[in-house]
């Protein structure tokens, strides 16, 4: 399951990604999303008292990408099939 942070239909995964791995501060994050930076905030201590369940999620978010990619190039349909 994906939590959303809270009125944006945003996951709290998304705002992670952008901030650890794509290296945004708080209230870059905010700004890219349109979104208030209490909102970023709620959704990083979110993912920090959920972390093992949120870091198996992001897990298989990239292993569905990489094998989405993998699929794509090799031309085989993958999300059409």
């Amino acid at each position: 399951m994906t939590k959303n942070t809270a009125g944006t239909g945003l996951r709290v995964t998304d705002l992670v990604f952008a901030h650890i791995f794509h290296k945004r501060t708080a209230d870059e994050v905010a700004t890219d999303y349109n979104i208030s930076l209490a909102q970023v905030y709620a959704s990083l201590v979110y993912y920090y008292q959920h972390k093992a369940e949120l870091d198996e999620n992001i897990r298989q978010q990239i292993a569905n990408v990489r094998k989405a990619k993998e699929e794509y190039s090799s031309g085989q349909p993958s999300l059409l099939s």
